[in-house]
């Protein structure tokens, strides 16, 4: 299990990115929306793109599912790329 730390969340907290090492992966909430802030710590066991994946909120003490579009090795990518599957872009 790894550490990842949020460093972006959609307008409407279903989607967001998370740095774990020098990667950024993007990923989207399927269930309770709005749980996950900015510099929250996330800990999971991450496949590299799919469904099914927990991660466990450091801050809530929940776990919460996500789904992984994709890892980036670049932030500005990764969050442009959630900006555009959320819909924050053209908002």
């Amino acid at each position: 299990m790894t550490w990842a730390t949020v460093v972006f969340v959609s307008r409407r907290g279903t989607w967001f990115v998370a740095q774990e090492y020098d990667q950024w992966i993007v990923f989207e909430l399927v269930d309770d929306e709005a749980s996950i802030q900015i510099c929250d710590e996330i800990r999971g066991r991450w496949k590299a793109k799919g469904g099914g994946q927990k991660a466990f909120v450091k801050r809530t003490g929940c776990t919460v599912e996500t789904y992984i579009e994709g890892r980036f090795p670049s932030v500005r990518v990764a969050v442009q790329k959630a900006k555009q599957w959320s819909g924050d872009e053209n908002a």
